[in-house]
């Protein structure tokens, strides 16, 4: 797969990461900010509640991003880290000048860091949120990883979360709160070795 071919998946996958992460934060934090089509928006969703479908969306889409980065970087035959990143949407970004350097760094920044920050605030909001068995209110904070639950109970259907009047999306207590554990520290090796690829040069072998 080529470079062009590649910033063109890039951009795509970034622009979707970023439109979700956007959507989910602002719900989360309810500054009742929505973007055109945004799937939050419709009242099916409370502040915590909405972590349950960013954190695991979101995190997919972050590891391909830096999966993506990674390839793109590998690729690359200069050392600069701002060549070895991908150009959104294949914009005519010249390095070797300084708004070019910055316009590479806006776009680590907007497409890759932003996303990164939001899916650490995901986890922290998610477990901010409480378990319900029917509705009695059960626990919230670490204990969502400390109370264990038998499988067959907990993929019962007798759980939710963040329940909100009707709004009481079903839930499964000690599994689905360390999957999402899992899938942070996923994220957070693959980016952090993203970074590592993209801000590295390549050394020459010795001789």
């Amino acid at each position: 797969m080529n470079q062009e071919t590649l910033n063109r998946i890039w951009s795509v996958v970034t622009a979707t990461l970023l439109y979700f992460s956007l959507n989910a934060w602002s719900l989360s934090q309810q500054w009742q900010l929505a973007l055109p089509g945004s799937p939050f928006k419709d009242g099916k969703f409370t502040p915590h509640g909405v972590t349950l479908i960013a954190l695991p969306l979101c995190g997919i889409l972050l590891v391909i991003t830096s999966l993506l980065t990674v390839t793109y970087a590998r690729q690359s035959k200069v050392k600069d880290w701002a060549g070895r990143l991908p150009k959104f949407v294949n914009l005519p970004i010249n390095i070797a000048k300084p708004e070019g350097r910055f316009a590479q760094a806006c776009s680590v920044s907007l497409l890759l860091i932003l996303p990164l920050l939001a899916q650490l605030h995901f986890i922290v909001k998610f477990l901010a949120g409480a378990a319900y068995r029917g509705t009695t209110r059960l626990y919230s904070g670490i204990d969502h990883l400390r109370h264990y639950v038998a499988a067959g109970d907990a993929f019962s259907g007798k759980y939710s979360y963040d329940r909100m009047g009707d709004i009481a999306p079903t839930f499964v207590p000690f599994w689905e709160p360390w999957a999402f554990v899992l899938i942070e520290a996923v994220v957070l090796c693959v980016v952090f070795r993203c970074v590592l690829v993209v801000f590295s040069a390549k050394r020459k072998p010795r001789s």
